[in-house]
């Protein structure tokens, strides 16, 4: 004989994602020596953020690192896939938290019909960049940037005082629909 049953839990099962790990390790090993923020002015003559750059000394790690944020944004097709947090202190330094949107990259891997039935566990890197000194540039940058704007990102290649001895063309982070 056949009986219908079914299985009441009160605690969802866990969904378990692991986000890129590679971009640390990448970015450790292109050994990010600064920020760069570039301005540009608008139809009004503000000037407003327009790119973001990466000071890096390995060439080779720096393309990598850059080839996962660009994978992340193209993956989504929305510019939102990278994470920018800016944490300020009171010394006067900041740092840089660069990660993938956790909410989007749950949203890409959990199907709509599954997201109310189990609980995400997300495992994933956040990568920091600390010790600059808060300028007017970075202050322009952060009061400026609007999330999903259009922008190019790139890395530039310095030697070890700094100086910048190459660049990459600038990529775009905007997103097809945002």
């Amino acid at each position: 004989m056949l009986i219908q049953f079914g299985i009441d839990y009160g605690l969802k099962p866990k969904f378990g994602i692991i986000g890129d790990i590679s971009f640390q390790e990448n970015y450790d090993k292109a050994k990010c020596k600064g920020l760069v923020y570039v301005h540009c002015p608008d139809s009004t003559g503000k000037e407003m953020p327009c790119e973001f750059g990466f000071m890096m000394q390995e060439e080779r790690y720096a393309e990598k690192f850059l080839d996962s944020l660009i994978a992340w944004k193209e993956k989504l097709d929305d510019s939102r896939a990278i994470d920018l947090e800016f944490f300020e202190y009171e010394n006067g330094d900041y740092l840089l938290s660069i990660s993938p949107n956790v909410k989007l990259l749950i949203e890409s891997i959990i199907p709509d019909h599954l997201r109310d039935h189990v609980d995400p566990a997300v495992v994933q890197m956040y990568q920091g960049k600390g010790g600059m000194k808060i300028s007017q540039n970075y202050r322009n940058f952060k009061e400026n940037y609007l999330k999903g704007r259009n922008i190019a990102v790139r890395y530039f290649l310095v030697n070890e005082h700094n100086q910048i001895i190459k660049h990459l063309r600038p990529k775009r982070l905007k997103s097809g629909g945002v």
